[in-house]
């Protein structure tokens, strides 16, 4: 495949997420460490205070989120923190959906073509 179309399809899929995502963003919620030590962080898609869908962290950084939404990801990890409970971040996990691609989120179906070929 070409490498030039593979850029074009990104940067065109980055395009409609940001025509789209107007009111919506990526956030970035930390609890404290679990007993074991390992962390409790999460990534979640927030439109108007509603969660569309939350990502575990784990130990895979911004690579548990979509690659749709790995920018915006980044950008949340790096400049929008948010401190929550145990409580919150088990709530969260529980009650969203973590979906593998970026067109499975709810009111994203329209990158279903883009996501085929350039979410990785």
């Amino acid at each position: 495949m070409n490498p030039f179309l593979i850029n074009a399809q990104i940067e065109d899929q980055q395009q409609l997420i940001e025509d789209d995502c107007d009111a919506v963003v990526m956030k970035y919620y930390c609890a404290k460490n679990d007993v074991n030590g390992n962390p409790q962080r999460l990534f979640a898609l927030v439109e108007n205070s509603r969660v569309l869908a939350a990502w575990d962290e784990g130990y895979k950084g911004t690579d548990c989120v979509p690659g749709v939404f790995r920018r915006r990801a980044w950008e949340a990890m790096m400049f929008d923190k948010h401190i929550i409970s145990v409580k919150q971040y088990n709530e969260i996990l529980r009650t969203s959906p973590s979906p593998a691609w970026g067109h499975e989120v709810q009111g994203y179906e329209h990158l279903r073509g883009y996501c085929a070929t350039a979410d990785y």
